[in-house]
């Protein structure tokens, strides 16, 4: 009579239970791949952000420095950083206050339309 008590009292898993176990298991994963993946791609935005601010104090810089305004109130360029192209734009707007300027520099990736970094600056003109 002991014997059969020990054969139904076996111990493991039952087939559902490891279904079940299998199914939590892989939602976790998922979610974790999905949360890196994301992760990855904010990272790479934010230093494109980063890279192109860079950009567009430097341009900024360039404008400001010299005694007088540049020759072109509107210019356009280009510069190798970070191992990429980056196209900039500046503009500078005369104000309603006589001999100040408005300086605007925009930036964004050779092959993009989207502005990732800009600035804007005041001046006076010469």
């Amino acid at each position: 009579m002991n014997k059969r008590l020990i054969y139904n009292h076996q111990k493991g898993f039952t087939l559902t239970e490891v279904l079940v176990a299998m199914v939590i298991l892989s939602t976790a994963i998922v979610s974790l791949l999905t949360l890196v993946t994301q992760n990855l791609r904010i990272t790479s935005e934010t230093e494109q952000r980063f890279v192109a601010s860079l950009v567009a104090d430097n341009v900024l810089a360039e404008t400001m420095a010299p005694a007088t305004l540049p020759d072109n109130l509107t210019s356009a360029g280009e510069v190798e950083l970070a191992s990429q192209t980056w196209r900039w734009r500046r503009e500078l707007d005369e104000t309603v206050i006589p001999g100040l300027y408005r300086v605007r520099v925009t930036v964004r990736l050779e092959d993009s339309e989207q502005i990732l970094g800009s600035i804007v600056a005041f001046r006076e003109g010469a």
